[in-house]
Parts: C-alpha cells; sequence; structure tokens
C-alpha cells in the first residue's frame, strides 16, 4: 500500500499495514514543472521534507518499517500511478499534511488525475 502526504495520513496507512499484514511503501512524489538529469538521479536523503517524512515513519513503524519509494517528476499523478502499478499495489493511500491541503489537492484535480491513471485492480482511498 503506497501512501502520500505527511501527517495523518502515514499514522492510518502503517496502522491499516499492521492490521492487515500487508507490505506498505511510503511514497514521496517532489513535483517540478522542469527537470534536469540531475533531478532524475535524486535520492530521498537529500530532499529534507522527504527524509523528514521517511525518517519519522521508520521510527514509527517499529519492528516493520515501510519501504520508501521516492520521485521527482514533472506530473505526480502520473508518478503516483505509475510507481503504484509498478509495484502491483492493491490499494493507493492518497492525504495530505493538513485538511485544507488536501483541498488543495481535490481543487488541483490530483485525486482525478491519479483515479484516472490507475489500473482499475487498485483501489484508490483519500484519507484527510
Amino acid at each position: 500500500m503506497p501512501i502520500r502526504g505527511t501527517g495523518r495520513t502515514p499514522d492510518f496507512a502503517l496502522r491499516e499495514a499492521r492490521e492487515t499484514g500487508r507490505r506498505l511503501y511510503l511514497l514521496f512524489v517532489r513535483e517540478q514543472r522542469f527537470m534536469t538529469e540531475q533531478d532524475t538521479k535524486r535520492k530521498w536523503q537529500e530532499d529534507p521534507e522527504a527524509s523528514q517524512i521517511f525518517d519519522a515513519a521508520k521510527k514509527q513503524a517499529g519492528d516493520r518499517p515501510p519501504l520508501f519509494c521516492y520521485a521527482v517528476s514533472e506530473s505526480a499523478a502520473e508518478a503516483i500511478a505509475d510507481i503504484a502499478a509498478t509495484l502491483g499495489a492493491s490499494r493507493l493511500i492518497l492525504g495530505a499534511p493538513r485538511r485544507n491541503a488536501l483541498v488543495n489537492i481535490l481543487r488541483g484535480n490530483l485525486v482525478r488525475e491519479v483515479s484516472d491513471l490507475l489500473p482499475e485492480e487498485i483501489d484508490l482511498l483519500v484519507y484527510a
């Protein structure tokens, strides 16, 4: 189950993974309008925001830490759908740090774009 976001969304996803026994992939996508060759090679350890989220999730997860996925992309929706499909995810949980940030995601049509791009067999859950 890949997740996106900080705060309550990782808490929920970690709980879900624990309760269902599923493997959890924590996905962070850095969306940029313009990309350089260096951007495509960037690691999450070089991104302070991603590092903070991943480190917190690792501590919170205890003995079963999530696997970390990091991408820099011109399209967050395309990256999210592609990574979820590549990993063979059964469920994708989308969220945001705060509920008002989720409203911005909804206004920006990210949820609709991801939904349109996801294979039918992957359940999409939006968590606020």
